[in-house]
């Protein structure tokens, strides 16, 4: 993520009791993230029309992944009462159909995850609740090794696949990853594809930023920047650009040196 600085300067305000109103202070714009709101006239509830929501588009020759991947994202979202699929990352399908389905990570109620792929055009997903909480920034990791599913939330293992009968040796269907962010509700950024497994400790030393652009396996990375046109920036030597389908491009300030108001 690119970082810049903004600096603001405000006048302190000295009443005569020496209130402390505020203090020259510099904003970073530290972060950019994605914003998708499906209940807006372009992802309204109940709308299949899959033209007509947000979402972000990767392009039509993203590479296909194998036997070995790894998926990752920065996620927040309040909707954890619907029972709607909501993708993180993935292809779109909708009611429960995830056949043909490239590797993904998608979001249902009651803060549960449901991760895998399809293989042969069968379902290779698993389910797992309460491991992620409303309102809150999650780091959140899928792997495959070609025998195991792993999920990890904010750089811990929180549950693998316990069946080698439907995982081991099940190569994903030839379906490219093609969305970010499709019928979510919430905001997602620093969303990576790897083409190899990272490991816990890998993941965990990287989830809010990824210094070595050049890191073996690195199929696509999204930090949220956007070029010229107002396309997502692939920050991998790949260039896998995506383009955006009516979600918004937010920054986060924040600052290390204000004061506390005291009035």
């Amino acid at each position: 993520m690119k970082k810049f600085i903004i600096s603001f300067t405000y006048l302190s305000v000295l009443l005569s009791n020496d209130i402390i109103v505020d203090k020259s202070k510099a904003y970073n714009i530290k972060n950019n993230y994605a914003k998708f709101d499906r209940f807006t006239k372009h992802g309204g509830h109940g709308n299949y029309d899959i033209q007509s929501r947000d979402r972000i588009t990767l392009p039509s020759n993203f590479p296909i992944l194998g036997a070995t991947f790894t998926l990752e994202a920065m996620t927040f979202t309040a909707d954890t009462s619907t029972g709607l699929h909501q993708k993180v990352i993935g292809t779109e399908h909708w009611k429960g159909n995830y056949s043909f389905t490239s590797p993904n990570i998608t979001f249902l109620n009651k803060n549960e995850i449901y991760y895998g792929f399809s293989s042969n055009g069968n379902e290779i997903m698993r389910q797992i609740r309460n491991v992620r909480k409303p309102n809150t920034w999650h780091h959140v990791a899928f792997t495959y090794d070609g025998d195991k599913g792993r999920l990890y939330v904010d750089g811990v293992q929180v549950d693998s696949t316990n069946n080698p009968t439907k995982w081991s040796g099940k190569v994903p269907d030839a379906t490219p990853i093609g969305f970010i962010g499709s019928r979510f509700r919430g905001n997602l950024d620093e969303v990576r594809v790897w083409n190899i497994v990272r490991t816990e400790a890998q993941i965990k030393a990287n989830m809010d930023s990824l210094q070595d652009l050049n890191s073996t396996g690195l199929v696509a990375y999204y930090s949220m920047d956007t070029d010229e046109n107002f396309n997502i920036i692939d920050r991998s030597p790949n260039e896998h650009h995506a383009t955006i389908d009516h979600a918004e491009i937010k920054q986060d300030l924040y600052s290390d040196n204000c004061q506390e108001p005291n009035g």
